[in-house]
């Protein structure tokens, strides 16, 4: 009777392992070295092998390198030695756009690692929701620091920014320069052409602006019709000079329906003994005065 028995013991057996193979819901795999010390699969089992082809079936006694190629094993090749080395080793690699992660575990016999044992997730899904929200997360401190019509940076980033390069030149005694304008009777503009029209010369004129600044200096919207532009590194008579050459671009300007349009300027350049409200209010003051005489036109102040 036990005779008989073993066999059907046996196929059960091995029809139970062959049923969690084939319902595993991830990847597990086994490594060991061949003679020469090569890394080879022994194990490869799960829905992720199925998709790409590579179960035990088509790999076993494979090299890492003959599956995968010099090249594209190289990285997975680091972890599996360290996992020889007696590491528990846990990493993410993307293959053929699909991410995994991947966890190694040492099988030692009598202290030496003899195997590998590793298993593999899908988280793509994981990955990519990951991204969106690093997406999200950049474009809402986009929207945080810019202004939304021009694309220039908000009053709010121009603070910080204006704030920091006070401190810089207050510090390391660097020169630092700012440039304020307005446009000036732009209320007209949107009371005889409209607000769209209005918003799409704002944009030009910030285009304008744009382009006629280095990469270290920064420049935004104040507000309304206001504009900051900052200039580290800069003197005042190279502000004067850099708001002139942006007054004339604007004065020679021709704008949406044949718009023409001017500014009025105001330039400072900082100095250590005012704060940063007194200095910004001197820079509104002196382009007031630019306004009360005659507008499109610079002016300036020292302290």
């Amino acid at each position: 009777m036990t005779d008989k028995k073993e066999p059907i013991e046996g196929k059960n057996i091995l029809s139970n392992y062959a049923f969690t193979l084939n319902n595993i819901k991830n990847n597990i795999f086994r490594l060991k070295k061949n003679e020469s010390g090569e890394i080879i699969y022994l194990l490869n089992e799960g829905p992720i092998p199925k998709k790409f082809g590579l179960t035990t079936e088509v790999i076993f006694g494979k090299t890492v390198e003959e599956i995968f190629g010099k090249e594209a094993s190289r990285p997975a090749l680091e972890h599996f030695e360290k996992a020889f080395d007696g590491e528990v080793v846990q990493y993410e690699v993307n293959f053929n756009d699909v991410w995994f992660e991947t966890i190694l575990s040492p099988v030692e016999i009598e202290g030496k690692v003899v195997e590998v044992a590793g298993s593999s997730y899908d988280i793509t899904a994981r990955v990519e929701y990951q991204k969106e929200i690093e997406r999200l997360n950049r474009d809402l401190h986009q929207l945080s620091i810019m202004d939304k019509l021009t694309g220039l940076y908000n009053r709010y980033k121009l603070d910080e920014i204006l704030k920091y390069e006070m401190l810089q030149s207050k510090r390391y005694g660097k020169k630092l320069t700012v440039i304020f304008f307005d446009l000036d009777n732009f209320k007209h503009i949107n009371d005889k052409y409209g607000h769209k029209t209005g918003d799409i010369v704002l944009k030009s004129v910030s285009d304008l602006c744009q382009g006629l600044i280095r990469d270290t200096d920064s420049i935004g919207r104040w507000g309304g019709e206001e504009f900051m532009a900052i200039y580290p590194e800069t003197s005042l008579n190279e502000g004067i000079h850099i708001a002139e050459r942006i007054r004339k671009e604007i004065d020679s300007h021709t704008f949406e329906k044949n718009i023409s349009i001017t500014a009025s300027f105001g330039v400072g350049s900082y100095k250590p003994v005012i704060d940063f409200d007194d200095f910004v209010r001197a820079l509104d003051d002196s382009m007031y005065t630019a306004k009360r005489n005659g507008r499109n036109r610079v002016e300036y102040f020292e302290f």
